[in-house]
């Protein structure tokens, strides 16, 4: 309903929303370009690696070393993470990042946003990551991923000189906000109690009002679960939530870092991957019971080769 529907935008809000955005957008081009670091052409990437590694010289000739991050090539990232870990040591990066989120903001929020046209997004449920996700669809125009809306520095102060207070409600109507609690996880729960059968560890802590995150932080950290801080329950969110849906470790260190700031080692993540499931040993029936979907349906409807072939009135031969 809410795909169809769509979402209202308060055109005045956008309007001020671009405005100011291109205004970013040019005062940082500027800093930037008296900075020698490019944002377009060839030679951005090499002239943003060539700053890096003399923030890596300078370091080095202090004693220190610069822990950095590097792509599979072993190249230097020029990744938003890596920004971040250096914008503190070179003011030049942070007005980079500044740039970055403004472009970004222009190009996939607020030009999408058009005159007279709703905003579509349309949600995916079941993903591996143990979320919902959205995207904007083929067919909808203007439509973009509504559920992960950016977080903007001054939301504290106003949210309606952020994107996402360009969004409103229709006339004569409100919006709801609602959050479940483990919600997920509490279907999760039922499904392995009553569904599949794999036992009912999981649905007993959700329905005793327990907070698994908590409870796998706790074991780990060998802590009662009310001492478990609020960074230490959110490093265990892409275990509870993604484990199920087959993700390794490296999946998970990745999801870790990147949506709750927590940088884990293999060990770490390992370590709360065993917590799960010595919680909920139905987990490992769980992620033991893989099948191939398609197979089974295909032989439990009899589709085989000549049965389609037969279907379409092209009877083949095959030799039994």
């Amino acid at each position: 309903r809410i795909s169809r529907t769509g979402v209202l935008i308060d055109q005045s809000r956008r309007e001020e929303k671009v405005a100011e955005l291109e205004q970013i957008v040019a005062e940082t081009n500027r800093t930037l370009a008296l900075a020698g670091l490019p944002v377009e052409g060839a030679g951005k990437t090499s002239a943003l690696v060539r700053r890096i590694e003399g923030l890596v010289r300078d370091h080095k000739r202090a004693g220190e070393t610069l822990p950095l991050i590097y792509t599979e090539t072993g190249q230097i990232a020029t990744s938003e993470e890596q920004l971040h870990e250096l914008a503190g040591l070179d003011p030049v990066l942070d007005v980079l990042l500044k740039h970055r989120q403004a472009t970004k903001l222009l190009s996939t929020y607020a030009k999408k946003m058009l005159p007279g046209k709703r905003v579509h997004g349309r949600f995916q449920y079941l993903m591996n990551t143990g979320r919902t996700s959205c995207n904007g669809g083929k067919l909808e125009v203007g439509g973009f991923n509504l559920q992960n809306l950016p977080k903007e520095l001054d939301a504290a102060k106003s949210h309606a000189t952020t994107i996402r207070g360009c969004f409103v409600p229709a006339p004569g109507n409100v919006f709801v906000v609602v959050d479940y609690a483990q919600i997920e996880l509490a279907v999760l729960g039922w499904a392995w109690k009553h569904q599949l059968g794999f036992g009912g560890s999981l649905h007993e802590i959700v329905s005793q009002g327990r907070d698994m995150h908590r409870l796998i932080a706790a074991k780990v950290l060998g802590k009662e679960p009310a001492n478990v801080t609020d960074p230490e329950r959110n490093a265990a969110k892409p275990v509870s939530l993604g484990r199920p849906g087959g993700l390794g470790w490296r999946t998970i260190q990745k999801q870790a870092k990147l949506v709750y700031g927590a940088a884990l080692t293999e060990e770490q993540v390992r370590e709360r991957m065993l917590a799960y499931e010595n919680l909920c040993p139905e987990l490992t029936e769980h992620l033991s019971e893989r099948v191939n979907a398609g197979l089974e349906i295909a032989r439990a409807l009899g589709l085989t080769p000549a049965a389609y072939n037969a279907a379409i009135g092209k009877p083949r031969l095959f030799p039994k």
